[in-house]
This record gives C-alpha cells, sequence and structure tokens, in this order.
C-alpha cells in the first residue's frame, strides 16, 4: 500500500474563482498617477491602507494644487473646505482692529482746525479699510473659485486611484448620483473609509459600529513600524469608530469620574487621556514592554505617568530608549563598538530614576538607612536595588533572607556558596543470566553513565 502526503483541501470552487478574479484584478490594476497609493475593497488583495492612502493624496494635492492649503481640511479631516474658507473671511470692524486703522474720536479741547484734521485723516482710514476689504473679496473670490476646481480634480484624481471593483462599490452608493454632481470629495473620502473597512449599504449599522471597534482595539504596532506610522494607523482606526456614530469607550461614566478630581475636565480631555493610555498599550511589547512596566511600577508608588495627550504619548514613544534593541542578536564579529562599552556591547539606557544601585555588603546590624530608598517609617525592610525599593513586608529574599525586596534585586553582594562535588565509586560488576546471587554491595548506587545528568531524591544515599 502507498503512502504519501494528504492534498490540503481545496475551496469552493465559486468562492476561489472569485478569489482568483479580485487577486488578478488588483493586480492587474494600474493607476492613473503611480505616485500615490491605491486603494481597493476589502475583498480583494491585502496591500491597501487607507491611511497610506490619504497621506499621500494629501502630498500631492499640496505640491500641485493652487492655493492647496485650503484643501487640507477636506483631505486630512474631512470637513466642507468651503465652509472654512469663508469663515476665515474678515468683517469691515475686524480689519480696522487687525490693521489699527479705527477712526480717532473727537477731544473736548479741540480746535476747529484739528477737528478738520482729525476727520480728513479718519476719512483716509476708512478708505484704506474699504480698500483692504476689497482686497480681500478679490483674494476670496479667486481662492474659492481654485477650491471648487481643485474639489472637481481631486474626485477624479480619488477615484481614478481606485481599483474598478472599488469603484462599483462607491456607484452603489445611494448617495452617489447626489454626491458626484457636485463633485463632493468629502463624501467620497468618507464612503471609500467605509468600504476598505468592509462596510457598505447593505450592512447592519450595530454590525458597522462593532467591526470598527473591533478593529479600533486590534490595531497593534508591527515591530519594524515606527511611530509615525504607527500613529496614523492608530487615528483612522479611532476616526472609522466616529464615522459610524459610535464609541470606542463609554465617555460619559470616565467624565464622571475624572470630574471627582479635576472640576475643569471636560469630554475631550477624557477622550485624549483615554487614546493615549490605548496608543501605549497597542504600541509593538518587543519595543515598549519595559516601558509598561515602568508605569505599572510607578503606580505602586503613587506616581501616575501615564500621558495627558495623544501628542505626549507619541512623543514618549518616540523618545523611549529601550537597555536592549528588539530582535539584537549581536555576536563578536557584529557588535558595535562605536559606543565603547566592554566588549563592543552597546550601552545600558534607562529614564532618570530607573538607575539599578550598586551592591553593598549586608549590615551585621541590620542597618538599611545607608541603601538608596530607604524608608524611615519602614525600617525593617531593606530596599531593592531599582524602583520602587520597597515592594512589601511579606517578601523574603531568596538570596540575603531579608525582607522588602526579590531576589533578582537585592541590594547586598552575598558570594554564592560554593558547588558540592561528590565523587562515586562503581564496582566492577558482570552480568550474566545464572546470576543468583546479589551483585550489590549493600548502600550502592547505580548510575547511568550514558546519562546527561544524575540526581538523588534521599541524601542518606550520597
Amino acid at each position: 500500500m502507498s503512502t504519501g502526503t494528504v492534498p490540503p483541501t481545496a475551496p469552493p470552487a465559486g468562492r476561489r474563482q472569485s478569489n482568483q478574479q479580485n487577486n488578478r484584478s488588483t493586480s492587474q490594476f494600474v493607476p492613473k498617477i503611480p505616485g500615490i497609493e491605491t486603494l481597493g475593497t476589502s475583498t480583494e488583495q491585502r496591500g491597501h491602507d487607507f491611511a497610506k492612502f490619504i497621506k499621500s493624496i494629501h502630498h500631492h494635492a499640496l505640491t500641485t494644487f493652487r492655493h492647496s492649503k485650503d484643501i487640507s481640511s477636506a483631505i486630512l479631516d474631512f470637513k466642507d473646505p468651503l465652509v472654512d474658507l469663508r469663515m476665515n473671511m474678515l468683517s469691515l470692524s475686524q480689519i480696522k482692529t487687525q490693521n489699527n486703522l479705527n477712526p480717532s474720536p473727537p477731544t473736548a479741547t479741540e480746535s476747529e482746525s484739528d477737528a478738520y484734521l482729525r476727520e480728513a485723516e479718519n476719512a483716509d482710514r476708512r478708505d484704506e479699510v474699504k480698500l483692504l476689504y476689497g482686497i480681500q473679496l478679490k483674494s476670496f473670490a479667486e481662492r474659492e473659485k481654485d477650491l471648487s476646481q481643485n474639489l472637481t480634480i481631486l474626485w477624479a484624481t480619488i477615484m481614478d486611484q481606485c481599483t474598478p471593483a472599488l469603484q462599483e462599490e462607491v456607484h452603489g452608493e445611494p448617495d452617489y448620483m447626489s454626491k458626484s454632481s457636485t463633485f463632493d470629495s468629502v463624501w467620497l473620502l468618507q464612503s471609500l473609509q467605509k468600504i476598505t473597512a468592509g462596510v457598505n449599504k447593505t450592512t447592519n449599522k450595530y454590525y458597522s459600529a462593532f467591526k470598527a471597534n473591533k478593529k479600533f482595539y486590534s490595531t497593534h504596532q508591527n515591530v519594524n513600524e515606527g511611530v509615525d506610522e504607527f500613529y496614523n494607523r492608530f487615528e483612522n482606526a479611532n476616526d472609522l469608530v466616529v464615522l459610524f456614530k459610535a464609541n470606542v469607550v463609554d465617555i460619559d461614566a470616565l467624565l464622571v469620574n475624572e470630574q471627582l478630581t479635576q472640576s475643569t475636565a471636560t469630554k475631550e480631555t477624557t477622550m485624549q487621556k483615554y487614546l493615549a493610555v490605548a496608543f501605549i498599550m497597542n504600541a509593538n511589547k518587543v519595543k515598549y514592554e519595559s516601558l509598561w512596566n515602568k508605569l505599572e511600577n510607578d503606580l505602586l508608588v503613587g506616581t501616575d505617568s501615564y500621558p495627558k495627550t495623544i501628542g505626549a504619548a507619541t512623543h514618549l514613544l518616540t523618545n523611549w530608549k529601550v537597555s536592549v534593541a528588539p530582535n539584537a542578536r549581536p555576536t563578536n564579529n557584529n557588535q558595535d563598538r562605536r559606543s565603547g562599552a566592554p566588549g563592543g556591547a552597546p550601552p545600558n539606557v534607562n529614564f532618570l530614576g530607573t538607575e539599578w544601585a550598586a551592591l553593598v555588603p549586608l549590615p551585621a546590624n541590620k542597618d538599611f538607612s545607608a541603601l538608596a530608598g530607604f524608608d524611615t517609617t519602614r525600617p525593617t525592610l531593606a530596599p531593592s536595588r531599582k524602583p520602587p525599593h520597597n515592594i512589601s513586608a511579606a517578601i523574603e529574599c531568596a538570596k540575603c533572607k531579608q525582607h522588602g525586596h526579590y531576589a533578582t534585586a537585592c541590594p547586598f553582594d552575598i558570594p554564592a556558596a560554593a558547588p558540592q562535588h561528590f565523587q562515586f565509586v562503581c564496582p566492577p560488576v558482570q552480568l550474566n543470566q545464572t546470576q543468583l546471587e546479589s551483585i550489590l554491595v549493600p548502600g550502592s548506587i547505580i548510575v547511568d553513565s550514558g546519562s546527561t545528568f544524575n540526581f538523588f531524591c534521599e541524601r542518606d544515599l550520597i
């Protein structure tokens, strides 16, 4: 009977054909502008990233559009840029104040000639204000015209970077006809964000909110991913939750607790604190596990070192120094010897306040006052070599037998006990099938010479 490996079960023919068609259409898709990222549906081949797409579209707009700054809010914030532009237009009174052109009031002692000069100066100021206002109107009219054209070009540029399957999904949206007639690029970007996340017009809204929340909490930093790139994906996942009118957390309940200790707390500041913690905890474990441990240890000594804003969290991850580089396997041939450390090993870098204290001899009188981190309220505890120094009176060090720290952070220089060596003499033995008498001397021990190691449970036999 012949044997062999069992071939893997093939997927259903219909699904296999559909996946092959999607992959083939995606791989054959040629975008209009090669320098801009492409987008596809959630079922098409992987590699599409909406955050990268937004970033590349924004860079393209800034480098090719006239008055490109006016369209940034449409791409980055999904806001109507025309509304923002009109809100930035100054009124006559604002122009007077901004340019210090308010009319001079009359004085009680001014003469007729002084009044005439004052009125003439005020007339000049009014004319200058009108001139500035007219220049602004002309400038804003030109910017509004360019912005309308840019929104039209932006619509076409975005659609040209989408795969045919994704374009069909957009065409199937209920509001497509009305939005396409006005080239509403903000609506187009919001629709693409939903569709690329696997949501369409037939999806249940509660399912969409659940899926968006699930994506937010599963957005973790990859080991080779920079902080900026991770932040863009994290922010995009949070924006998707907001887009579905959902929340990543019950912010109202958090706000009530926050206002108990800080009366000026708002929903915005409370949400910033939550997002900052989520951003830190979704960072890569290999890179930032030491940071997580430090933040937890600080809480043990009554210090809350968690960042309070997303900006602070980004700054902390960017500037945090790790003791050992992730996935680093240095050898004698490839160690970095530029650091000047013994053996060429990179020096350990720690935040201030986390340094290990030097080892000291165990005091005979159990006076621990000379140790770093000594607590006068608990003089019987020997502080550990690193913060938090006093952990618990219930902890006994297996090395020095003192309370207050673990053996891995023992502050005392205690020489290790010398290993005990034993020599075993095995008498010569010859075995045969006719052996009738005992071949072992009373108290003998059998040792397997081919074994890796041998041990004895009863010390009396050794």
